[in-house]
């Protein structure tokens, strides 16, 4: 005779569940065996960030995007295309051919891609980190730190705490922003800010090509129109070298929530 309510079964099914949901849980990270389709997720090992496909408002259309975890409006901080977007629940992010993350619609078409060096995929994966950075890394370099690509280094509309705002010359990189069309359109809007080389740095907010504000220059220790005052929420930082020339920022408290953010209306304030 077959036990159907024994104790041992029970036990077992619980631990199976339990497994499963915390799998479910804790599951940060894209592999060639492991990608992520338009109905599900990845969350950071600590649960601050997670990571998946999005719509806005009524449109049908997709996106790639990382918000904060857990909390009741999804706020959206990063976005893998925003001028491409896919029509539909067929997306799939991936990693492909050459060791790159894609993005790939219903036909296998590429709407996205990291475009990184070439490198085996059977040794790449894509992590979603508690800072909400997108790394891209090669397993067989043992944990060297060394990312092969990063959503950090190609912000949009948002600045979190550790994001660099400035260049790098050495690596030909201009961190800046763009602000979205409108609230319900994360495609690129018309409104910049960045640093701006010529002379000493200094910041400059734009639409398009006219000039809203800026910072004044770096006098070694201050811009003159925007002081760098730490407060009880971000120790803000300014690096100026031959090399490099950016403004970045940290948390006193790690549990905090905020970001600094470029409307579409052309003002930048922390949120």
């Amino acid at each position: 005779m077959e036990i159907l309510h024994s104790p041992l079964r029970f036990f077992t099914f619980v631990t199976l569940l339990s497994t499963a949901a915390e799998l479910s849980r804790s599951a940060d990270t894209v592999t060639l065996s492991q990608p992520v389709r338009d109905n599900e997720t990845l969350i950071s090992a600590g649960a601050k960030f997670e990571l998946g496909f999005f719509s806005r408002g009524n449109s049908t259309n997709r996106y790639v995007g990382i918000w904060f975890y857990n909390i009741p409006v999804k706020t959206i901080v990063w976005i893998a295309y925003r001028d491409n977007p896919i029509d539909g629940l067929s997306g799939v992010l991936q990693i492909g051919t050459g060791g790159n993350l894609v993005i790939v619609d219903g036909t296998g078409r590429a709407v996205w891609s990291t475009n990184t060096a070439n490198v085996s995929f059977n040794n790449v994966a894509a992590q979603l980190l508690d800072s909400g950075n997108l790394v891209l890394t090669d397993k067989s370099n043992n944990g060297s730190g060394n990312f092969l690509w990063q959503s950090f280094d190609h912000p949009f509309g948002t600045l979190l705490a550790g994001m660099n705002l400035g260049w790098d010359l050495r690596f030909g990189l201009n961190w800046y922003l763009t602000s979205w069309r409108d609230s319900d359109d994360p495609s690129t809007g018309d409104i910049t800010y960045g640093f701006e080389l010529q002379g000493l740095p200094q910041t400059f907010l734009r639409r398009n090509s006219s000039l809203i504000a800026r910072s004044g220059p770096w006098d070694g220790i201050r811009f003159s129109r925007l002081p760098l005052n730490q407060n009880a929420i971000i120790i803000p930082k300014f690096v100026t070298t031959a090399q490099e020339a950016y403004y970045t920022y940290q948390l006193n408290n790690d549990s905090t929530i905020t970001r600094a953010v470029l409307s579409h209306s052309g003002t930048l304030q922390r949120c």
